[in-house]
């Protein structure tokens, strides 16, 4: 029953390393392929893209790699602690990095014209250390949790609920923005706001359509006003 359970054990080990690796691959072909077209985007979107994939990359590759040291044994769990460590370290630091090319975007599509002649190499790299600083943060807190066995449980379920409200509120964030500053949506925005307009326009002159003033008739006025306003 014992080897049954290693065989199992082991098998199970082979299958999530396979799936580690095939991230690792593909994360690393779509940070070369970013890192060929840099020319494609503006710098900015392309380095960080490129960091935001090769982050994944190196984090899969290291429980990648404590998965499979866990098949021959002979690796001290302090070894294969640190190195998971680092590949959480890598992990948190992804999702700041996510934020950024969030931010990098929409300043990119509200002033393009302005944007895409510009290059504050000096405010990317604060962002860069707020990432790394963020990622330091959350680990050394969840290391500090994890070998504190002083702290409440109530205190504990609260800093827990407290940071999935704030991964909650932050994914939820994201596709909304993106989808509120599109200029398709904002293009909608506008047409609809025009469509009202007009149908105001039609039911306050369409009693009074048929009616003279100096010989031309109101409604012709109101079709010729009505075409300088579609035409604006």
């Amino acid at each position: 029953m014992a080897v049954d359970c290693k065989v199992l054990t082991a098998a199970g080990n082979i299958m999530i390393s396979g799936i580690y690796f095939y991230h690792v691959v593909m994360y690393s072909v779509t940070t070369i392929l970013v890192l060929y077209r840099k020319d494609t985007f503006h710098p900015f979107f392309c380095v960080l893209l490129a960091f935001f994939c090769l982050s994944y990359a190196l984090s899969d590759f290291l429980e990648m790699f404590c998965t499979s040291v866990q098949l021959f044994g002979n690796v001290e769990d302090n070894v294969v602690r640190i190195i998971k460590k680092l590949g959480e370290l890598f992990y948190v630091y992804a999702s700041p990095c996510a934020i950024l090319l969030v931010v990098e975007r929409v300043v990119a599509t509200l002033y393009s014209v302005q944007y895409e002649q510009l290059r504050p190499w000096s405010l990317f790299w604060i962002g860069q250390v707020f990432c790394v600083i963020f990622a330091f943060l959350v680990v050394f807190c969840q290391y500090w949790i994890e070998f504190n066995y002083n702290i409440q449980q109530w205190a504990l379920l609260a800093i827990q609920l407290a940071i999935l409200s704030l991964r909650a509120c932050a994914e939820a964030l994201i596709p909304i923005s993106i989808l509120v500053l599109h200029p398709c949506f904002k293009k909608m925005i506008n047409i609809s706001f025009r469509w009202c307009q007009i149908g105001k326009f039609f039911c306050k002159n369409k009693r009074d359509s048929g009616t003279m003033i100096g010989g031309v008739q109101i409604s012709d006025i109101y079709f010729n006003n009505l075409r300088v306003m579609w035409n604006k």
